[in-house]
């Protein structure tokens, strides 16, 4: 049952990117206390949302994305819980991303990130 909800809540964060090119901070504020709250016994959960969430803070930084991008980083490297598992969601998210521009032969700005993100994420959990 959790798993439902945990899908049901990515998939509503996705839609919603998709709609409006934003992610909803006050959506990813339970993703947020779930990952500090669970990296209290288990540090290697904020290794990996660390992790995940590194390059998307440069980028942030370097307004190439947008903060709801790496706040959705930081929740699903909590949720993948595995370094390695970090490191391939954002991989696996450039990929994604990259692949999509490709395709759509369109401009990236303002392309939702969101499903590449989750996608990733998804994947990088059915490899661990």
């Amino acid at each position: 049952m959790s798993s439902f909800l945990v899908l049901t809540w990515l998939a509503v964060m996705v839609v919603g990117d998709l709609r409006s090119g934003r992610i909803s901070t006050a959506m990813l504020w339970p993703g947020i206390a779930a990952t500090l709250a669970m990296s209290v016994g288990h540090p290697a959960v904020l290794a990996a949302a660390l992790m995940t969430a590194s390059p998307y803070l440069f980028a942030a930084l370097a307004r190439a994305c947008g903060g709801g991008d790496l706040k959705l980083a930081f929740v699903l490297g909590g949720l993948v819980g595995d370094v390695g598992a970090a490191l391939l969601v954002v991989l696996g998210a450039a990929v994604i991303a990259v692949v999509t521009h490709l395709r759509a032969h369109t401009d990236a700005a303002g392309r939702p990130h969101a499903p590449a993100l989750v996608a990733a994420a998804l994947c990088a959990l059915g490899a661990v």
